[in-house]
C-alpha cells in the first residue's frame, strides 16, 4: 500500500474514533435534555394543576370581594384609634379626607360600623359611629347609641376597621341584642334600688328591734331621767323581774301571816275548848237555888 493510502487509512481511524466520542457525547446530552424535558414536563403539569387552583381561588376571592362589597359597602383601614371622651363615647380616629372620608350632608353626617382588629384572633363589632369632625388626616366619631355602663372601658386602642354600612340581618340583630341588654341594665338599675330600700329598711328594721330588745332587757340607750317609770328606766323584763320577786315576797309574807293566823285561830280554839272544860268542872247551882 502507498505511503499516501496508509495516512488516509489513520486519518479515517482517527475521525472515526473522534466520530464515536461525539456520538456518545451527543447521545449523552441529548439523554440529558430529554430528562430535564421530562422533568420540566412533570413540574409544568403540576404548576397548571398549582395556577389553575390559585386562579379557581382568585375567583372565589374575587366573587366573596364583591358580595362582601355589596353587603358591607367600603372598608376604611385605621391604624391607631383612641378614646377621647368615654363619657360621650367619642373617639380620635387617623382616617380622613385623604382616605375617601366625605360629608354629603353637614345634616346628615355619615355613619360608619367599627371593628377592632386584633392581632389573633377574629374582629369584634363595636357599632355604629357617627363623624362628628372630618379633617383631613384624622377626625372626631362619636357612638351612634346611649353608652352603656363600663361598655367604653372594654374599646381597645389600636388597630379598627369601619364600614359603610352592614347588613340587615346583621344589623338587626344588633339592635335586639342591643336592646336586650338596656332593659336588662334598667331591670338591674332597679334591682339595685330597690335592694338599697329593702336594705335601708331592713336596717331601720334592726334599729328598731334593737330599740325594742332594750326596751325589754334594758340598755344604753334607755333614758336616765328619774321621773319615768321603772320600765322606760331599766326594761320591761327586769321590771317584771323586780315586781315578781316583790310579789313573791309578799305572798310569802302573807303565807307567813295565813300560817300565823291559823296558828293564832288554833290556840285560840284550844284556849276555849280548856275554858270549856274548866267551867264544866265548876259546881254547878242546884235548881232552888237558880229559882231564887
Amino acid at each position: 500500500m502507498h505511503i499516501t493510502g496508509k495516512i488516509c487509512a489513520w486519518v479515517l481511524v482517527v475521525l472515526v474514533i473522534g466520530a464515536v466520542m461525539l456520538t456518545g457525547q451527543a447521545i449523552n446530552v441529548r439523554n440529558s435534555w430529554l430528562a430535564k424535558a421530562d422533568t420540566l414536563s412533570e413540574a409544568n403539569a403540576k404548576k397548571k394543576e398549582s395556577v389553575t387552583k390559585k386562579e379557581a381561588e382568585l375567583k372565589q376571592l374575587v366573587a366573596d370581594r364583591a358580595l362582601l362589597m355589596r353587603s358591607y359597602g367600603r372598608p376604611f383601614a385605621a391604624k391607631s384609634v383612641t378614646v377621647s371622651n368615654p363619657e360621650a363615647g367619642m373617639i380620635n380616629v387617623d382616617l380622613g379626607t385623604r382616605d375617601g372620608l366625605q360629608v354629603v350632608s353637614a345634616e346628615a353626617p355619615p355613619v360608619l360600623y367599627g371593628f377592632f382588629i386584633p392581632q389573633n384572633g377574629p374582629s369584634r363589632y363595636i357599632g355604629p359611629f357617627q363623624v362628628t369632625d372630618l379633617r383631613d388626616s384624622n377626625s372626631v366619631m362619636q357612638f351612634n347609641k346611649f353608652p352603656r355602663a363600663g361598655d367604653i372601658q372594654t374599646w381597645q386602642q389600636g388597630a379598627w376597621r369601619f364600614w359603610q354600612r352592614v347588613p340587615t340581618q346583621f344589623n338587626n340583630r344588633y339592635e335586639n341584642q342591643w336592646n336586650s341588654l338596656i332593659s336588662a341594665d334598667e331591670r338591674l338599675t332597679q334591682a339595685i334600688k330597690l335592694d338599697e330600700v329593702v336594705t335601708a329598711q331592713q336596717a331601720r328594721s334592726n334599729e328598731q328591734i334593737a330599740e325594742r330588745v332594750d326596751e325589754l332587757k334594758g340598755g344604753d340607750k334607755l333614758p336616765t331621767a328619774e321621773d319615768l317609770p321603772p320600765e322606760d328606766l331599766e326594761g320591761l323584763v327586769k321590771t317584771l323581774s323586780n315586781a315578781e320577786s316583790a310579789r313573791n315576797l309578799v305572798l310569802i309574807n302573807v303565807d307567813q301571816l295565813r300560817r300565823d293566823i291559823h296558828a293564832a285561830q288554833e290556840k285560840l280554839q284550844s284556849l276555849l275548848d280548856q275554858s270549856r272544860q274548866l267551867v264544866e268542872k265548876l259546881p254547878q247551882p242546884s235548881v232552888d237555888t237558880v229559882a231564887n
